[in-house]
């Protein structure tokens, strides 16, 4: 088999393994959420509790701000099939530091919704140029 043929043949076991992976991550983050998650009711997650929840000390608020932020940007992942990347993190990208940042810099905003909030800060933080 020729050299190009052999890269198009590993190509879609690349891709279905990426997939594999995105969809794990998702699950597992997903999954983790339930451990915890707010008390039914609690309404969607805001700015200012992110802020709180990403700059405690190693807890289970800090896993949550983890674990939210990789729901967030899985789930985009997920989502890029259907249209324009919102945002393309480099691979030595921090995300918790750069929506950390964000939030501290737009403290007027924090009253929005965490998951919008995310998705502006690595917009803003790493924009796709393509």
């Amino acid at each position: 088999m020729s050299e190009g043929k052999n890269e198009q043949a590993m190509y879609p076991r690349k891709k279905a393994r990426k997939i594999r992976i995105v969809v794990l991550a998702a699950a597992i983050s997903l999954g983790a959420g339930v451990f915890v998650s707010p008390p039914v009711g609690a309404g969607l997650m805001k700015g200012h509790d992110l802020l709180e929840q990403c700059m405690t000390k190693l807890s289970t608020p800090q896993a949550q701000c983890v674990f939210f932020i990789s729901g967030i940007i899985e789930g985009h992942l997920l989502s890029i099939g259907t249209g324009k990347s919102f945002f393309c993190i480099p691979q030595k990208g921090n995300t918790k530091k750069a929506i950390v940042k964000y939030l501290r810099k737009h403290a007027a905003e924090l009253n929005r919704d965490a998951g919008e909030l995310v998705l502006t800060a690595l917009s803003d933080a790493w924009p796709c140029t393509k």
